[in-house]
């Protein structure tokens, strides 16, 4: 016994120099990898350079939603990354956690610059964003104008809104008229039992009667096909959809093969430590995106409100690593920290959730 104390002693000093040369060296690089975002800079600030320069090779770049997906700088933020992913990398596809067919109305609008398709929307930023996008995509910045795409489940609201919007307006063939009837009477406000009934009957109607459909729609049978196919529906909220989202990521992919797409879902599908959806779609081997998705994590400091208490609770044991290692060399609104110039184990224990670390300080 007294050995072994002895010999534990003797292991102090190796063991506090270490820890002490880890923090040095985090410390290091850190205050050398810290860069602000700035909305007020036209190019973005040092931190949209450092992000293009440093996601070359990458398919999937996926930013997190930390907290809390309602907060208000995410529209101002996400307004910046895609106008500067578009101009320096080509992104033409904003990836959303919504249902495909709350993109096929977003999308119109961003076509026409009708308000009329599209849903109530409650939070007046979301509004901002779509103005500005609409904007941008109209002016001579733009590359290749921004389209959304929508991988989650599909809502009463605005489920039957954009299937009469993609309807012709001839009369239905035979074989599918009850069913386009049916389409085109349908309430956006049905409650969600009644959703999910109608949606198997139109799921079963679409595999038997196909060529009917094609026949119909023409050119709007794969986005008509995308909302009623799609296996989730209202009743999704609550469950575990990460396999869902990287099926439906892979199914818009054979469609569009866009080089690159840029995607914004909440943290719990981005962390890679989580396993979830950025994980699974970065490891699958079978996947066109493997080992080719770019995770950038938000982590909030003090972006509480007075309705809202902000959780960040994905980074899990390293939250108060991340406040006393990180936050010292947060000097704007806006940080991104880069953690892929280094091979070191105190960096790479950050780096195993995601490339890069976006820390927001203050804002709500």
């Amino acid at each position: 016994m007294k050995r072994y104390f002895l010999s534990s002693l003797l292991l102090l000093p190796f063991f506090f120099t270490n820890m002490a040369s880890a923090q040095d060296t985090l410390d290091k690089y850190l205050s050398s990898h810290a860069y602000p975002i700035d909305m007020k800079d036209p190019g973005g600030g040092p931190g949209c350079s450092i992000l293009a320069g440093k996601l070359g090779g990458y398919r999937v770049i996926m930013l997190g939603e930390g907290g809390s997906h309602e907060l208000e700088f995410y529209f101002d933020l996400r307004s910046t990354l895609l106008e500067q992913l578009n101009k320096r990398l080509g992104v033409h596809s904003f990836v959303m956690e919504y249902g495909s067919a709350l993109a096929v109305l977003l999308n119109r609008y961003l076509e026409t610059g009708d308000t009329g398709c599209l849903p109530p929307i409650a939070h007046p930023g979301f509004m901002r964003f779509l103005r500005e996008l609409y904007i941008y995509d109209h002016s001579p910045a733009t590359l290749q104008p921004i389209r959304t795409v929508g991988l989650d489940f599909e809502r009463t609201g605005t489920y039957f809104k954009a299937l009469r919007l993609l309807m012709p307006s001839s009369p239905a063939p035979e074989p599918i008229k009850n069913e386009i009837e049916m389409i085109k009477n349908s309430s956006d406000s049905m409650d969600c039992d009644a959703l999910i009934r109608i949606d198997k009957y139109l799921k079963h109607s679409l595999e038997e009667k196909q060529p009917a459909y094609v026949q119909y729609l023409g050119r709007s049978y794969t986005a008509v096909s995308d909302i009623i196919t799609n296996p989730g529906l209202c009743n999704s909220r609550l469950k575990n959809r990460n396999f869902h989202l990287v099926e439906r990521f892979e199914h818009f992919d054979s469609q569009y093969r866009d080089s690159i797409y840029f995607c914004e879902l909440g943290e719990a599908h981005v962390n890679f430590i989580l396993k979830n959806a950025s994980w699974l779609l970065d490891m699958d081997k079978n996947s066109p995106f493997f080992h080719r998705v770019a995770v950038i994590n938000v982590y909030c400091d003090n972006c509480e409100t007075p309705v809202e208490k902000v959780s960040n609770w994905s980074f899990g044991s390293l939250q108060k690593d991340i406040e006393s290692r990180f936050l010292p060399y947060c000097r704007s609104d806006f940080t991104l920290f880069d953690l892929t110039a280094s091979d070191d184990p105190a960096i790479g224990r950050f780096a195993a959730s995601g490339q890069f670390l976006l820390i927001v300080k203050g804002l709500h």
